[in-house]
This record gives structure tokens, sequence and C-alpha cells, in this order.
């Protein structure tokens, strides 16, 4: 995209996200991340004027970003760990296999035509069903909540799923890519399996937490 954020801290700062929940949990993963902000903060300080408020925004970003694959560890770590990454995982597959199928057959309105035109509202309507049918199932095997938040659970999933989905679109379209890489062959990157994801652990996981 044309920007220059500092790429050595941006990956420093991941790396103590990541360090930081392995061993804490999620309040070490709190506070592991005032000094990662504070320290992307620095590289526009004694980064300028080569390295501009944009720049150092776009660090920012994407260090956070990636830092969500910290919830995936997380949510394990949580009572009934196992029930809520099978919610997380099956959820979101099922999310993704309803969504284009329906969609493919009965799909008609455009969801977000200039993001993904081949999403529509159908078919993301189809896949939050779908999300909702596996947390019941889920459920089934591990009564670790009522059924009806079993069931808001699986809404939260097939939501958060497809909006984590449609922002990475929004980072490609942007930067004028098709794939985020090519370390999974023919499927458009590492980012493109895990898009969705990451909006929807730290979402599960607050959802946990709270119930």
């Amino acid at each position: 995209m044309g920007l220059n954020p500092h790429f050595p801290v941006m990956v420093t700062g991941t790396a103590a996200l990541l360090a930081g929940a392995l061993w804490g949990g999620s309040e070490t993963f709190g506070l592991t991340l005032i000094p990662v902000v504070f320290m992307l903060l620095l590289t526009g300080v004694f980064g300028y004027p080569s390295r501009t408020p944009a720049d150092v925004a776009a660090g920012l970003t994407g260090t956070l970003y990636i830092g969500l694959f910290v919830y995936f560890y997380i949510i394990r770590t949580l009572d009934g760990g196992l029930a809520w990454v099978l919610i997380l995982l099956a959820g979101t597959w099922a999310s993704d296999t309803l969504a284009y199928f329906v969609g493919k057959k009965f799909g008609k309105r455009k969801l977000a035509p200039g993001l993904s035109p081949g999403k529509t509202i159908e078919g993301a309507l189809g896949g939050i069903a779908g999300s909702i049918l596996v947390a019941v199932l889920v459920y089934r095997l591990y009564p670790l909540l009522p059924l009806h938040l079993a069931a808001a659970a699986g809404l939260l999933v097939g939501i958060t799923g497809t909006l984590g989905d449609l922002f990475e679109s929004s980072l490609k379209r942007t930067a004028g890519l098709k794939d985020t890489g090519a370390v999974i062959p023919g499927h458009g990157g590492v980012l493109d399996r895990f898009d969705s994801m990451l909006f929807t652990a730290p979402a599960l996981y607050y959802f946990a937490i709270l119930w």
C-alpha cells in the first residue's frame, strides 16, 4: 500500500503478545499490550519524517490484527476449553461451508459487493444458521451452557466470522492483492484460512468468560 511500518518492531510486538498469553493467559496478554503499543508509537517519534503517522497506524493495525491469534490459545485454557474450541473451529467451518452452498443456490442480494462480490445476504444467513446448529451439537456433547446460550454462541460465531472475512477482503482490495500469501498453495495464504477466526476467537472468548 506504499506504507512504511517498522517491520522488526511489529514482529517483536506480535511475539511479545504471544509470549504474554502463553505465560500468563489473558491477564498477562492485556499487560503486554500496553508496552507493545507504546513501542510502536515510538517508531513514529524517532523515525519521523521517514516514518509518518500513517506508517505507525499501519504498524499498530498489523501487529494487533495478527496478535489476535493469541485467542486461539487463550480460549483453550478456559474451563471446558475443548468445547469452546470445537464451537470456534467447527462453527466457523460450518458457517463458511453453508454460506457458500446456500448463497450459490438461493443467493440474490449482495452482502458487500464492493469487497466480496460473491457473498450474498442469503448465504450469510445460511452460514449463521450453520454455526448455530454446530454450537447446539457441541452442547449435546459438552453441556457447559444452557441450550439458549450455546445457540447464542453459535450466532456470535456466524456473525463475527462473516465480518472477519470481509475485513480481510478489504485489506486485500486496498493493497490490490488477490491472495495474502503462497504458504498454502491454492488457498490464498494463511490469513485467507484464518481471517474469519481472527474475529471469532476473541469474541467467543469474552462471551465465554462473561457467562
